[in-house]
């Protein structure tokens, strides 16, 4: 599971990312930032998804778990 879930997150950046290394944009052209961004937005979206999904496997129960570090910070 733990080598899908590493698949999952680089399979896909790195297939953008090459993309972005083969065709870059134009030097000095308005929208050069673009593959940069996409690449990060990319492994930012695979991992938020594998994120999601072990947290639904486990059940962790997230909404307690940041309830109850609140009340800890409150209280000093």
């Amino acid at each position: 599971i733990a080598i899908a879930a590493i698949a999952i997150i680089t399979l896909p950046t790195l297939l953008v990312g090459l993309g972005a290394y083969i065709f870059p944009p134009v030097p000095g052209s308005s929208l050069s930032w673009v593959p940069a961004f996409w690449t990060v937005a990319t492994f930012c979206g695979h991992l938020t998804i594998v994120i999601w999904l072990m947290v639904e496997y486990y059940q962790f129960p997230v909404l307690l778990f940041l309830k109850a570090w609140q009340r800890r910070l409150w209280r000093g």
